[in-house]
């Protein structure tokens, strides 16, 4: 597994892997049928909008 990939199966690097997976396995099993699968990607989305907003605070408080 190349090195990029590798990282971020890691969940200190992705804190968001579980509903990563979750996402891409509802996709799998619903065949792709956006309705179906629609609830787990914006699960996934949601996770990154706040891990990401955590992290900007956290820069933001490093810079000052």
């Amino acid at each position: 597994m190349p090195k990029v990939a590798w990282r971020l199966r890691e969940h200190d690097t992705n804190p968001c892997l579980l509903e990563s997976d979750v996402s891409t396995r509802g996709r799998d099993e619903n065949n792709y049928d956006r309705e179906r699968w629609s609830t787990y990607f914006l699960n996934y989305k949601s996770c990154q909008k706040f891990w990401n907003s955590i992290m900007a605070s956290a820069n933001l408080k490093r810079l000052k």
